[in-house]
């Protein structure tokens, strides 16, 4: 099951390595992020950037039970866990599934990914 877990930025790594010490190295994570390029005179540098900025998506079984996660929500680097993960199942897992059809051979989103949620998702009045 996937829950979404807000993280403190700085604390990232912290987070992921608690979360796989406590529960079991069975944890996936996913954090759908963007390349860009910037310019620095004639130099360019590359950049990455989670879109999702601080949030992550965690998925193992034992998150199934609802007091289980409420037992890890004072792992370091965590700020919470959003609420309501339980019910909605199927938009995370349609959200996951769309961001990896998007993705490149190195896992970042291409520019279709934003071209095409503009298209499908705004409407312009």
């Amino acid at each position: 099951m996937w829950v979404v877990a807000k993280v403190k930025i700085k604390n990232f790594g912290t987070f992921k390595k608690n979360l796989t010490e406590k529960i079991d190295n069975d944890v996936k994570f996913y954090h759908p992020k963007i390349q860009y390029d910037k310019y620095f005179g004639d130099k360019v540098k590359k950049f990455e950037k989670f879109i999702l900025e601080n949030y992550i998506f965690c998925y193992h079984e034992k998150f199934k039970k609802s007091n289980y996660v409420s037992e890890i929500r004072f792992l370091r680097g965590l700020e919470y866990f959003l609420e309501g993960y339980i019910q909605n199942q199927n938009q995370i897992l349609k959200f996951i599934e769309c961001c990896k059809s998007y993705e490149n051979e190195k896992g970042f989103l291409t520019q279709s990914f934003f071209k095409n949620m503009v298209i499908k998702k705004a409407q312009f009045i």
